[in-house]
């Protein structure tokens, strides 16, 4: 078998090598800055208008908010989490997220006290792929997705939750945030699976 560092065994002699992109294997926010727009900062506000207000990323309201690091990881195997700070619906993180302006990733999402949900957004419409797993919030509470291939996982305070497969979005190398409504969420952090 053959590994990644013998890349250049399958390039044709007349074509120019293209290196593996380095591994950026953690991406964090903690939003320890001025109150600002969240798009002032390292982010792209995909739905919904987002900011940084006393140190915790916020959601301006709205249905189906999302926001996308801009920074790339180098794996599309990642995972992602935010800790859930104050509720008024729910809140999340995305894995495999793709590059502006398409909304479409994996995510998860505290949608009450009780329950997680597991979602898939393509081209900015949203289906539940995992059924919804039982959970006894107490803010803070951290959420964190990890897409590994087709395996499908989320953690709730550090607890698997959600474990199967999906297939629907096999490329996006971008990790971000969730929410429905106006909701807190603090520390977030990407961080890819194949870290060399």
């Amino acid at each position: 078998k053959f590994k990644t560092e013998h890349f250049e065994y399958f390039i044709p002699p007349n074509e120019a090598i293209e290196t593996p992109l380095p591994h950026e294997t953690t991406i964090p926010d903690n939003f320890n800055r001025p109150n600002e727009s969240l798009d002032a900062g390292p982010w792209n506000e995909v739905v919904n208008n987002w900011s940084v207000a006393t140190n915790v990323a916020t959601s301006d309201g709205g249905d189906q908010g999302a926001a996308r690091h801009t920074t790339a990881l180098s794996s599309s195997d990642q995972d992602s989490e935010v800790d859930f700070i104050v509720r008024e619906f729910g809140a999340g993180a995305c894995a495999r997220f793709a590059a502006a302006p398409t909304n479409t990733h994996y995510s998860i999402r505290e949608t009450s006290t009780t329950n997680l949900s597991f979602a898939k957004t393509e081209a900015g419409v949203r289906t539940i792929i995992g059924t919804g797993q039982s959970i006894t919030s107490a803010l803070p509470d951290n959420l964190r997705i990890r897409v590994n291939g087709s395996a499908m996982q989320s953690y709730f305070d550090d607890v698997l939750k959600h474990d199967f497969t999906d297939t629907a979005i096999a490329s996006g190398l971008y990790a971000g945030m969730d929410c429905r409504g106006t909701d807190d969420v603090d520390n977030f952090l990407a961080e890819d699976l194949a870290a060399g």
